[in-house]
């Protein structure tokens, strides 16, 4: 299962690469991440075993949370996405609330962008992990996940996801890059 992958097929060519991709990595679910409010990138994939997450963007207006409601209802959307450190806005601040509301109306995880970004314009003090600590606290019921291990903030992220039964993290994009021309002793000390 990946737990994080997108979708946005520039061509039908790059689609079957994608799922002859998947076929060869006997992949057999995955979670695909739409971009802000789930405009961008959205296929219905769920006969391929691919679960979407609505992301919420800069503008979360009654209309998007409108959106993301009914995509959650119809179960075109399975999960939420934030984008800590890309949206300059803390986890705990209000403006996320109703994402939170409807996540626990309808027993979805949360999932976070933490760590660095690759955005030059990203403001990683937005995307500490610390921060879903007290998310956690606060909001029990719902399920966050850390995503990328906020790389480089892995021992906060373990903390947080130690602490609290309801934090998971994922190791998606943990090494990214043309990872086929590194040493494998140095790919090797990353892993351990």
């Amino acid at each position: 299962i990946d737990a994080h992958l997108h979708t946005r097929f520039k061509s039908a060519v790059d689609r079957e690469e994608f799922f002859a991709e998947m076929k060869a990595n006997h992949v057999v679910g995955a979670v695909a991440h739409t971009g802000d409010n789930g405009a961008r990138g959205y296929e219905d994939l769920r006969e391929h075993g691919i679960i979407h997450c609505f992301g919420v963007g800069e503008k979360f207006g009654k209309k998007e949370q409108g959106s993301l409601e009914n995509g959650l209802r119809s179960g075109k959307y399975s999960c939420i996405k934030i984008y800590l450190g890309y949206i300059p806005i803390y986890a705990t601040d209000p403006y996320y609330a109703p994402a939170y509301r409807l996540a626990e109306k309808y027993g979805v995880p949360v999932v976070f962008h933490t760590g660095d970004t690759l955005d030059r314009d990203g403001k990683v003090k937005y995307s500490d992990p610390m921060q879903i600590d007290e998310l956690s606290v606060d909001h029990r019921k719902i399920t966050f996940v850390i995503a990328h291990c906020a790389n480089p903030w892995i021992e906060t992220a373990a903390e947080v996801a130690y602490k609290n039964p309801n934090v998971y993290m994922d190791v998606s994009a943990f090494l990214i890059g043309d990872l086929e021309n590194e040493p494998a002793e140095k790919l090797e000390e990353y892993v351990t």
